[in-house]
């Protein structure tokens, strides 16, 4: 029986997720449009340029169309053997905060990495680096999910990790 909702096999590639795709397309321009008519008077008087907000918001939502593209071609197997090495260089990137001439702490919080003039926010990359790795853990261990030790505790510890880090 062959239905609209039938699971897709491991390996076979299909295309986008049109439901998905008219989601996104619908959210972003509904964002767009409440952006514009809610600055457009604000950026007119403090910018003389009524469509200034609007218009760095379409150049930003243009780079999203470009990595949404690129993230749906990225083979999910490269991926996937890629969540490991991500997780432990967040950490890693997570601790050097911390490590003086590196790290750079700003209003009391060390959360940046300072490397010359150019200075990154690994907790930007745990937003992207967790959920990746949890898809991965609860995929790779649906059938062991309700086992304390091999189903809860990993994706806790390593969410505590992120979190604890993050928050010192």
């Amino acid at each position: 029986m062959n239905t609209e909702f039938e699971m897709e096999l491991p390996g076979k590639k299909s295309g986008a997720d049109q439901i998905l795709v008219a989601l996104v397309i619908l959210l972003t321009g509904l964002g767009l449009v409440t952006l514009y008519s809610s600055s457009f008077a604000f950026a007119q008087r403090f910018f003389s340029d009524g469509y200034y907000f609007i218009s760095r918001q379409i150049v930003l939502c243009g780079a999203g169309v470009l990595l949404f593209i690129i993230a749906s071609i990225i083979d999910l197997d490269l991926l996937r053997r890629l969540v490991k090495p991500l997780v432990i260089g967040s950490i890693l990137l997570c601790i050097l905060t911390f490590i003086p001439g590196i790290g750079e702490t700003k209003n009391g919080a060390a959360r940046w990495i300072k490397i010359g003039s150019f200075t990154y926010q690994p907790s930007e990359l745990v937003k992207l680096v967790l959920p990746l790795y949890l898809a991965h853990f609860f995929d790779k261990k649906k059938e062991k999910l309700d086992i304390l030790s091999s189903g809860i505790i990993p994706p806790a510890l390593i969410t505590g990790v992120f979190f604890v880090l993050i928050f010192l």
